[in-house]
């Protein structure tokens, strides 16, 4: 370059430099950027400039301000140049550097610690020409100022390997004078000074770095240094560690702890139970705030005593893990916002513990169990979080896999006996703990005998009900505000975990199956799996695509006794399809997948004959696609689909043309009837589940029709008519639909129990005292309550849908009209008179298939079912909605009916008159202003499906006039 260049160069770079005394902080820092910027043309030339202004302009001639600035350049240059920077030039800039720190006493000035920082940094990059210069500074007979020992404590601590070389020299200077040291402000930065010497020596042993200037720390030897730091450990023990103030008494703490690595082993066997005491004390007493210098000094301790004197300080650990412990629970026990702050502290608090289980893995497990033992450990929430914390944070640690290797049962041992805790802290650090053991790839805890009950413990979590979150709330407002973790944010929690376990954590597969499958088969037992059920299919079907046709995939149902049997599996997954209307067809698409992963399962692979056949499997994956094709499809209608799942049913069952096979479907499905709608989840929180209910109770019909078994098919009506409650319509219309089906083979038997459902209301026990007292009944002969004629009347109307026409016909005078005659008279509840209008709708339709059938009673019925049509809005406490859907379905009802034979008698003709004329001028006319408010016809634009069956009707009247 030209010299008219470097004077335009060099001139440009001093208007910088004296621009930087502009008052105002975002102007100097562009100054720094720019300046930073034109060192990438000439680094030298503007770290000269600099020098030479610092060095030409004493400190009363130029702002404070101006010198920070300027030093923090030099410090970002010579950062970004390194080694490039001559010896020469770095020998200006650091005597710039001590001019400026030890200009004054004062040690809280903003500009001498730039200047302490910026010599610390320069001492860093060039050792050999900046460390002996301040050391060179250090006087033989008095105390050498608060920044030069400021300054070569930061450069040991920041690049130790590269200090070494000049260590000798350093204590040299430094051992004679610590005994000076009385202020504590002096007695802070000297041990802080011997703390980060000592970590130096500490890391001799280290790798050398890259760059040149840390080869001669090659040739020292830690040993040269062992008499000089045990000489100033004395003096800290004996004389500095009864020091008031916070900052120096947490300095000596630490530099006790550095310093003991650095001493020879007998020396430190002497010290050993001392500097315990004082440690362990400091640890107790300080706040959480202020124990983290503290704690690097126990950390270091514990690691020294672990490599020279095992056996000695195995006599301690209890003493020193009860002092970190101590911290750790004050920790726990704080708010979220502080934790936050105080995270620095808790890792530092951890790496004490980690210190001390790298030497004694089981002492400290030992210690974490006594806690955490159910009778004898501790009760308070907070104590128990932070021991199970513990070893979720040591499970974490991978240079502690080989400590932990052999006592992995141990750990699952420890995390089971807080299962049973009920309080939600506990119970969501155990998920979070369950979740750290998942993560350890090396050991695998989850593949540990017992361990599945931990994943179980995971699971069932997820599966926290609305209800369940919604009754915390209530009770526990206060808690809530407070941001206590509940219900939901376990079950939150819990479902990210197992989605962790099941997409990041692919060496878990192998415990996840078929061990999700177990899952399935707690519903009965618990029924707020059904909440977790979507998760539940996720895994598998990420599991199995992963196993493929592997051997891990396949298992023996008869040796892995907890996964429900392939019929268990049917009967769950054939409700769960079901109901898109209520899970979401997204949800609904994941769990047909699912029925297709586990298709291949169903026939007992390591059962199969020598066939080789696969009836079940071939079945289902061959028809689910379509199903699953037909759920997102423009024609999905929910009763086609409810229709094709039943179907999917139907030839399950017959697949396999075993009686055996049928029979344990229908067993399943009668097992699992009462996990759908479970008595301890308020109504408010059940309604959806009812549909789900009406399925089961449906499909538990179907399969118990595939049998011949007439014993079996008695003891399922009975269950039947138990599990349904009579009281909801839905599970009215499944029980209805069951009876229905069975009745397609056994008609004599479901007539005569749909005869039992039907009996009357019991008015009332005998007379009183002991013998006319009488218990209410039970078994087969239960009465169920007056709904319970409701599902009687839909069961007569679907057997005759269902059943053989010839039959059904043959018993229809003499079983159902008695019965039809006697429930329609006495009905009090309007669900039972619309119960009985549908019912005889459905008769009426199935009838008229028989061409030769003669309707003798005809009439009877006919007139029983106008008598309900004309039952005045207030009567029975029925609002005018209900009194619409009873002519409606009173209508539909009598349309088939009247067209059986015989023809209907003047009578009979008279009493279909006054019906429609009563229809039409007492219902009809307000109908046409409260049509919103019924219950079928939701809008006017509804209005027509009645005025349709009211003008069939008045056509059927006029065509038996003519």
């Amino acid at each position: 370059m030209s010299v008219a260049y470097n004077n335009a160069f060099s001139k440009s770079v001093q208007a910088l430099v004296e621009s930087a005394k502009d008052p105002s902080s975002e102007v100097r820092d562009h100054i720094n950027g720019a300046l930073l910027s034109m060192a990438q043309k000439n680094f030298g030339s503007v770290l000269n400039v600099i020098c030479q202004f610092l060095t030409n302009n004493k400190v009363g001639n130029t702002p404070t301000h101006q010198r920070v600035t300027l030093l923090r350049s030099i410090r970002r240059i010579s950062q970004e140049y390194d080694d490039q920077v001559s010896d020469k030039l770095m020998l200006e800039l650091v005597t710039v550097c001590y001019a400026d720190m030890t200009h004054t006493i004062d040690i809280n000035s903003e500009w001498q610690q730039a200047a302490c920082q910026t010599a610390a940094e320069l001492c860093c990059i060039n050792p050999g020409a900046c460390v002996p210069y301040l050391i060179n500074q250090i006087p033989g007979t008095t105390l050498p100022h608060y920044f030069i020992v400021s300054a070569l404590s930061q450069a040991a601590d920041s690049r130790p390997i590269r200090f070494i070389p000049y260590m000798k020299e350093c204590l040299s200077k430094f051992m004679p004078i610590l005994g000076m040291a009385k202020q504590d402000i002096i007695r802070c930065v000297t041990a802080n000074a011997l703390a980060s010497f000592a970590e130096a020596i500490f890391q001799l042993y280290a790798l050398p770095e890259l760059s040149p200037r840390s080869q001669p720390a090659a040739k020292a030897k830690a040993d040269d240094y062992y008499d000089g730091m045990y000489t100033a450990l004395s003096l800290l023990v004996n004389d500095w560690s009864g020091t008031k103030e916070l900052r120096a008494r947490n300095a000596v703490c630490m530099a006790m702890g550095k310093l003991s690595c650095v001493v020879h082993a007998e020396r430190l066997s002497e010290r050993l139970p001392q500097l315990v005491k004082l440690l362990c004390t400091a640890v107790r007493k300080e706040k959480p705030s202020d124990v983290r210098d503290t704690l690097k000094g126990m950390t270091f301790l514990i690691q020294a005593g672990m490599d020279k004197l095992p056996t000695q300080l195995e006599i301690h650990l209890p003493e020193l893990f009860g002092a970190v412990f101590h911290q750790i629970v004050v920790y726990n026990g704080l708010g979220t916002t502080q934790q936050t702050e105080l995270l620095k502290n808790h890792q530092e608090l951890m790496l004490s513990v980690e210190a001390m289980a790298l030497g004694s893995t089981q002492t400290v497990l030992s210690f974490i169990q006594a806690q955490l033992d159910v009778k004898f450990g501790s009760k308070d929430v907070t104590t128990r979080c932070a021991a199970l914390g513990i070893i979720r944070h040591l499970v974490q640690r991978q240079h502690l896999d080989a400590c932990l290797a052999p006592l992995k049962n141990n750990v699952v041992a420890v995390v089971r006996t807080c299962l049973e805790d009920t309080d939600y802290r506990m119970q969501k650090t155990v998920v979070q703990t369950i979740m750290s053991m998942g993560a350890a790839v090396t050991n695998n805890f989850l593949a540990c005998d017992g361990a599945d009950v931990l994943v179980q413990y995971v699971v069932v979590h997820s599966a926290h009900g609305p209800h369940t979150i919604h009754e915390w709330k209530l009770k526990n407002k206060k808690l809530d505000d407070a941001g206590q973790p509940g219900p939901g944010d376990l079950r939150h929690l819990a479902t990210s975990v197992l989605s962790l376990f099941n997409t990041t954590l692919p060496n878990l597969d192998t415990v996840m199956w078929p061990f999700v499958l177990e899952m399935i088969g707690l519903m009965p037992t618990k029924p707020d799996i059904y909440y977790t059920f979507p998760t539940i299919t996720n895994i598998i079907c990420s599991v199995s695509k992963r196993l493929g046709n592997t051997h891990d995939f396949y298992f023996d149902f008869d040796r892995v006794v907890n996964v429900p049997k392939p019929e268990a599996l049917i009967a769950t997954f054939c409700v769960m399809m079901s109901q898109p209307q209520h899970l979401g067809v997204e949800v609904t698409m994941q769990i047909v997948k699912a029925m297709e992963c586990i298709s291949p399962l169903l026939d007992e692979p390591m059962k199969r004959g020598s066939d080789g056949s696969t009836p079940i499997g071939s079945l289902w994956l061959g028809t689910l696609p379509e199903i699953r094709n037909y759920l997102t499809s423009e024609e999905f209608k929910q009763d086609d689909y409810e229709e094709a799942c039943h179907n999917l049913l139907k030839k399950t069952a017959q697949a396999r043309k075993e009686e055996i096979w049928v029979q344990a479907i229908a067993t399943q499905f009668g097992n699992q009837l009462g996990m759908w709608t479970p008595s301890n989840i308020p109504a408010d929180f059940v309604k959806e589940r009812h549909d789900f209910k009406r399925v089961a109770l449906s499909m538990f019909g179907l399969a118990v029709s595939r049998t011949n078994l007439k014993t079996f098919v008695t003891d399922n009506l009975n269950l039947l008519a138990e599990a349904t409650d009579h009281n909801n319509e839905a599970q009215r219309m499944g029980t209805s639909r069951a009876l229905g089906a069975i009745a397609t083979v056994h008609t004599d038997v479901v007539l005569d129990k749909v005869g039992k459902i039907a009996k009357p209301p019991r008015s009332g026990g005998g007379g009183g005292g002991f013998f006319g007292s009488k218990k209410p009944e039970a078994g087969p002969d239960k009465d169920f309550g007056e709904l319970s004629r409701a599902t009687a009347l839909l069961g007569y109307g679907n057997i005759a849908k269902k059943a053989n026409q010839g039959l059904f016909t043959s018993r229809f005078e003499t079983h159902v009209v008695p019965m039809f005659l006697e429930m329609v008279q006495t009905a009090k509840q309007p669900a039972v008179k619309i119960a009985a209008l549908n019912c005889q709708n459905m008769l009426g339709t199935s009838l008229r298939k028989c061409p030769d059938f003669n309707f003798v009673s005809k009439a009877s019925v006919m007139n029983a079912c106008i008598q309900q049509m004309l039952v005045e809005p207030t009567q029975y406490a029925m609002n005018d909605a209900t009194a619409y859907q009873l002519l409606y379905c009173g209508y539909t009802a009598l349309i088939p009916t009247a067209h059986l034979k015989p023809l209907c008698d003047d009578e009979l003709l008279k009493s279909l008159r006054q019906c429609i004329a009563a229809g039409i001028c007492k219902v009809c006319d307000p109908l046409l202003s409260t049509i919103s408010r019924m219950l079928p016809l939701s809008s006017s634009r509804e209005r027509v499906p009645l005025c349709t069956c009211v003008r069939r009707f008045l056509l059927l009247l006029n065509a038996y006039a003519r």
